[in-house]
Parts: C-alpha cells; sequence; structure tokens
C-alpha cells in the first residue's frame, strides 16, 4: 500500500512539473507576441500616399478641360469630323 502511495505521489508531482512547465511556456510565448506587436505598432510608418496624390492633382479648371474633352458628345463630334 505504501508503494501504490508513493507512486501516486510521484505521479502527482511530475504532472504538476508538465503544467507548470506548459504554463511557462505558454506565458513566455504570450509575452513575446505582445512584446512583438507592441514594437511593431510603436515603429510602424505608413506609406506616404497622400502627399503624392496632393502633389500629383490637377487643378479645377484642368480637371473641367479634360473632362469637357472626354465627354461623349465631343467624342461624337470628333468620329464625324473624322469620316469625312
Amino acid at each position: 500500500m505504501a508503494k501504490v502511495k508513493n507512486r501516486n505521489k510521484d505521479s502527482i508531482s511530475v504532472n504538476q512539473e508538465i503544467t507548470k512547465r506548459k504554463q511557462l511556456m505558454f506565458s513566455v510565448i504570450v509575452l513575446c507576441l505582445l512584446g512583438l506587436s507592441a514594437y511593431y505598432f510603436a515603429t510602424y510608418e505608413p506609406p506616404q500616399m497622400a502627399s503624392s496624390f496632393y502633389e500629383n492633382r490637377q487643378s479645377v479648371e484642368s480637371y473641367r478641360q479634360s473632362r469637357a474633352l472626354d465627354s461623349a458628345k465631343v467624342k461624337a463630334e470628333r468620329n464625324i469630323f473624322l469620316q469625312d
């Protein structure tokens, strides 16, 4: 009977060590992921798309002219003159 109790205590202590080790590994992994995400969040710089958009945009007058040239009426008139 004493041997059975001793084996049970040994198996319980081994199981406790395994669970402690698993908990430690889980906590280390979670802390590493949190650290990496915090580093990425702190050092992230988005691409400068807005500045290039505002530099390349057209003025109102040139936009209206390009829209007028691209209208269906103007294209139809050009096609009529090209057919002659």
